[in-house]
């Protein structure tokens, strides 16, 4: 997508939630003199028009939840709310790659909050674990980067420092339910 009409992209190109607005929301977000031109934005009002709106607002809703659950210590269902909005993320496939990176990333830090919470549900946290190098290499080295970070959290069990703990918790419910969690698993 493109602030301009001299160039061209792809439809990541609004910050958080912003890119699961309705198209006539996100073309706002620019004002008038906007024109994307991304596959999302040149689907003719048809069908696939539809289903791709409809995605857009499952993720966002999916991304709600994800927050929602998170502020209140339940990470399983973060984790649940998380890992569906990374299946939708999957549908609507480059358009949307960098955020699926992201998401693919606290996919796998919720997964680890989750199994730590509730051992006796069966994650698969390698899995995710996996995914997300897998996605994170593509984009390069910052994005390997943090996945290295989030590693490293994992190694030394230091779970607070997850981006997803830092950018989706509102106060310090979350890290002391954690700072519990990590005392008990020693």
């Amino acid at each position: 997508a493109v602030v301009s009409t001299q160039s061209t992209g792809r439809a990541d190109y609004l910050p958080g939630v912003n890119l699961f607005e309705p198209k006539s929301s996100r073309t706002k977000v620019f004002g008038e003199k906007f024109v994307c031109d991304c596959a999302v934005c040149l689907l003719p009002d048809s069908a696939d028009s539809e289903s791709n709106e409809a995605t857009r607002k499952k993720i966002k809703d999916h991304y709600r939840n994800t927050s929602i659950y998170m502020a209140l210590g339940d990470f399983l269902q973060a984790f649940e709310h998380c890992k569906a909005m990374l299946a939708e993320l999957d549908r609507l496939e480059d358009e949307v790659f960098q955020k699926r990176v992201s998401v693919a990333l606290e996919c796998w830090q919720l997964a680890v909050l989750a199994k730590l919470q509730r051992p006796e549900v069966e994650i698969e946290v390698e899995t995710f674990r996996e995914g997300a190098r897998q996605l994170c290499c593509v984009l390069g080295k910052s994005m390997l980067s943090k996945w290295e970070r989030t590693d490293e959290n994992v190694n030394k069990r230091t779970y607070a420092e997850f981006d997803t703990v830092k950018l989706r918790s509102s106060g310090p419910w979350a890290e002391q339910i954690i700072e519990n969690l990590t005392q008990n698993e020693v």
